[in-house]
Formats: structure tokens, C-alpha cells, sequence
């Protein structure tokens, strides 16, 4: 978000060891590379190394922040499902080490949300007034 001032940057690629999110191999090589192509767009626009980790690990998590000078994470808001359990886990675990989560919402995810109800194939088509709503269009 505008006006935070980022020390360091993690793309995570899999959710919480708790709160798996079974992904079938396809589904999995694409989260595996589009991880990998945020984390390249991230280390060009934030010029700061930006690692991949394969899950919600706190403990790694943690040590991250330590070495970066971190005394709290930001992360996209994840309401519900397996990464909302997850991020719910994560978050007490930061918390107990007195590293708090802070989770922000987009205004296009707010904007979409209420539309996503049912899965993609009803949610799509709702994406051309979102565009437009967005001026994106």
C-alpha cells in the first residue's frame, strides 16, 4: 500500500502446514511459477531480495523479519478458505512472538468480493463492470 515503507519482501507459494490447500499438480506448477515471476517483478520494483518460501512457516517468517529490521508484516487479506485458515494460524503464531500481522485489503478486492460467490465461472462475468468501474477498461 502507498506510504509503507518496505525493509523486506517474501512471496509465499503455499499455504499454512496446518491448513494445507490440496493443489493437483497443474495447479501447483502454476502457483510454483507465477511465485516465481511475483518474486522477480517484486525484486525489480522494490530493488530488495525477494525469496520464495513454500509455505506460511512463521518460524522462518520470523527470522526474516529479524534480519531485516521488520518489527511487523503486511500481507494481502485472505478472509476465508485454506489461506484464511492459514493466515488466521499465522497470524497467532507471529503474534506470540510479538511480530504482528497486519492484513490489508485492495479497493478492487473489495470491489469484487461480493461477486465471488460461487466460483470463477459465475464470477467472470462480473469482471467487465469491475474493469470498468476500475477505469480500466
Amino acid at each position: 500500500p502507498h506510504g509503507v515503507d518496505l525493509v523486506a519482501a517474501t512471496v509465499v507459494s503455499g499455504s499454512h502446514p496446518d491448513h494445507a490447500w490440496p493443489f493437483g499438480d497443474k495447479a501447483a506448477d502454476f502457483v510454483a511459477r507465477a511465485s516465481a515471476d511475483a518474486a522477480d517483478h517484486a525484486r525489480s520494483t522494490l530493488s530488495l531480495d525477494v525469496p520464495v518460501i513454500d509455505s506460511l512457516d512463521a518460524h522462518t517468517l520470523i527470522e526474516q523479519a529479524g534480519h531485516s529490521g521488520a518489527d511487523w508484516i503486511l500481507t494481502p487479506d485472505t478472509p476465508v478458505g485454506p489461506l484464511g485458515d492459514g493466515m488466521a494460524a499465522l497470524a497467532a503464531e507471529l503474534d506470540d512472538a510479538g511480530l504482528p500481522l497486519h492484513r490489508f485489503r485492495r479497493d478492487w478486492d473489495s470491489a469484487a468480493w461480493p461477486f465471488a460467490t460461487k466460483g470463477f465461472f459465475p464470477f467472470k462475468k462480473h469482471i467487465p463492470e469491475l474493469l470498468e468501474r476500475a477505469e480500466l477498461t
